[in-house]
Order: structure tokens, then sequence, then C-alpha cells
């Protein structure tokens, strides 16, 4: 079974102009390995391997020197840290990446772009799973708690009778709900938040300053995260 874990960037109007969902899905044999890793890597910057909001890995903070990263001034020290969370996703046996990316500005406004991003998070996690002739759950963070009740809703709904639009497809590798946690709680859910922003970070239309620039540096030359082995972006480039 694979265990897909997703997350969301929104919008804004400071060089990201793209709406993202997408995450991880993880092989089952492989999470208890990933989640070790991430524990060892949590030991040696908090000094703790408790799951609390204190020893929580946010990429966003991780590279700004915010909350549980604020006392990190050696900025080489907080890069580390992202290097090694890219190492894990980067993962080439069990971690499969996915990714929706939405530009909403060439979207009908009457559209619900953040349920159409979903509906083609659901496409591609069921598409994946079939070819690995296997089936998956998903699991999201429940901060963002306003999509909770509508992704079990609307999952429910593509599963009895497949997905919208002219080319809506039969979902049957998307088994049960969608499953929601707090991110705290789950070092995974933390790593799909990382490489959701990875993601947005390569494709801002901004300059990258300080160690981003390193960063996408080390992402697009030492690693595989720029491609992905599902993804939806829409609408096509023009």
């Amino acid at each position: 079974m694979l265990i897909s874990y997703f997350d969301e960037v929104k919008p804004n109007p400071q060089g990201q102009p793209y709406y993202w969902l997408g995450g991880l899905m993880l092989r089952d044999d492989v999470i208890q390995d990933i989640e070790s890793e991430l524990n060892q890597l949590a030991h040696r910057c908090f000094g703790s391997y408790e799951l609390t909001q204190s020893t929580e890995f946010h990429a966003t903070d991780i590279c700004s020197g915010n909350r549980n990263f604020r006392r990190w001034w050696d900025p080489t020290r907080r890069l580390d840290v992202l290097k090694e969370l890219a190492r894990i996703i980067d993962k080439p046996d069990g971690v499969f990446r996915i990714a929706v990316r939405l530009d909403v500005a060439r979207i009908d406004a009457s559209v619900d772009y953040e349920a159409m991003a979903f509906m083609y998070m659901v496409e591609r996690v069921n598409q994946f799973a079939c070819g690995k002739r296997t089936t998956s759950i998903l699991i999201g963070d429940l901060e963002h708690g306003g999509v909770v009740e509508r992704s079990v809703r609307n999952l429910s709904e593509y599963r009895q009778n497949g997905t919208l639009y002219a080319f809506g497809q039969n979902i049957g590798n998307v088994v049960d709900t969608v499953h929601f946690a707090q991110s705290h709680h789950s070092r995974l859910l933390q790593l799909a938040d990382t490489y959701m922003w990875f993601q947005q970070m390569l494709n801002r239309t901004d300059e990258p300053a300080g160690i981003k620039i390193e960063l996408i540096r080390f992402l697009r030359q030492d690693t595989d995260i720029t491609w992905e082995h599902k993804y939806k972006y829409w609408p096509p480039e023009q």
C-alpha cells in the first residue's frame, strides 16, 4: 500500500502566483525507516525525539530562521537541515513525489480552484497506485481545517461516480476516506510540507536571495526533486 501525505501552498503577490497541492506517496514498508531518519535529524536539531510544535520542521521557518529556528543565526546550519530533508525526499526507492500546480490568474474566477486541485491530485494518486498494482490512502494537514469536510465529501463522490469534467476518471485505487492530522504529530506530513515548499520556491517569479540561492542550485544539480512521479500543471503553458 501507498500512504500519500499532502499539503498546500497558497498563492501570494510577492512572486508566488500558483496554488500548489501535493506531497509524497510512500510505500508502507519504507515509512519506519524514513521516520527514523527524521527523528534522528530532529534530535540533532532540538535534542528531543518528541513530536511537539517546538520540534516541528517547517521549511519556511528553517529558511528564514523563525520560530523553532529563531536562534540559528548561522544560515549555513539551516541550509544543511534543508539539504538533509531534500536528501530524504530524493530517496530513489519507495518515496514518490506528486504535485498539482494551478495558475490561478488564468483560471476563471467562478471556479473553485482548491477543489479542482484536490480532484487532480486524487486522479494522479489513483493512477500511480493503479500502475503499482496497489492502493493508497490520503493523509493531509489538519491545519487547513476548511478543506477537511469538503475533501472527505468530494473523495467519496469521486469513488462512487468518478471525477468531473469530460475526461473524468474512475477512482478505484484510493481507498477509505481522507485522513487529517496535526502536522507536528507527523514527521511525514512535515516532509510533505517541505517538498511543497521546495516546489513553490523552484517556481517563483521573483529573484532568490540568501540561502535560497545555494538551496536552489543544490536541488537542481544534486537531486531529482525537480522531477515529479505524477503531476498536473493547469492551465497548460502558453
